[in-house]
């Protein structure tokens, strides 16, 4: 009986204690799963970083689409294409391009688009950037989704305090911001992702990297006017074969 009378009052001081432990209103802290967010805020802070654009726009008809990096310095263009023109991909491949004994052997359901012939498709553009290999390089990753991707390296240079190479501390960061998208116009450069370095504010005694979040594409932007060097990703789409 008095083990019985013990276990009813364990029970109860449980239960009051859990009543009155924990209102309804009350302020929990839980442990939740990590959102892609999250580890997106995780990957950037550990200096990767991904600007995606759609080109779904393009699936019409196969194009090339050539990849191209300008260099400027103190505002001005000093190299129309680092890369050299080397960088062009297609948007689709076609079931026609192989060999008849391969085709054969392509099932349907292998294809993007069976009932155009379409092998293979890319709907999406991807320009990402990795950490830094040392001080003044870093490599970035341009994709053709599905289709080709390829992976230059961008040279950085040094800025200075007070524009003092002599006395001044280097300062090597640079920062990435994406271009107004639009209308895609064949045969023109379209200007995607601006990789530039801080520049140095004797007012304030620090290197910034403030202005627009989105650059205009007619670089009209103010935060060029203070960027003492940088490079512009961008491509040239051009018509190969209509379907």
């Amino acid at each position: 009986m008095k083990k019985r009378i013990l276990y009813l009052l364990t029970i109860c001081m449980c239960g009051c204690m859990s009543l009155f432990g924990q209102s309804d209103n009350a302020k929990v802290l839980k442990q939740i799963k990590p959102s892609a967010d999250d580890y997106i805020t995780l990957l950037n802070s550990s200096g990767y970083e991904a600007f995606s654009f759609d080109i779904s726009s393009l699936t019409d008809a196969q194009y090339y689409i050539s990849f191209k990096i300008k260099e400027y310095k103190d505002g001005q263009e000093i190299k129309d294409d680092i890369l050299g023109g080397y960088l062009t991909f297609k948007n689709m491949t076609l079931l026609s391009e192989f060999p008849d004994d391969v085709q054969k052997n392509i099932k349907p359901e292998e294809m993007a688009d069976p009932n155009r012939g379409i092998y293979s498709m890319g709907e999406k553009i991807m320009v990402g950037f990795t950490p830094v290999v040392n001080d003044s390089i870093r490599p970035i990753l341009i994709e053709v989704e599905n289709m080709a991707s390829s992976s230059p390296r961008l040279k950085m240079f040094p800025q200075y305090e007070n524009n003092d190479s002599v006395n001044g501390n280097k300062y090597f960061q640079y920062l990435a911001r994406p271009f107004k998208t639009g209308e895609i116009t064949t045969g023109k450069f379209l200007p995607l992702v601006l990789f530039g370095s801080m520049w140095y504010d004797k007012d304030f005694g620090i290197h910034r990297f403030c202005g627009e979040n989105e650059i205009d594409p007619d670089m009209s932007s103010k935060i060029l006017k203070y960027i003492p060097h940088y490079y512009i990703v961008g491509i040239e789409v051009n018509p190969k074969k209509m379907l």
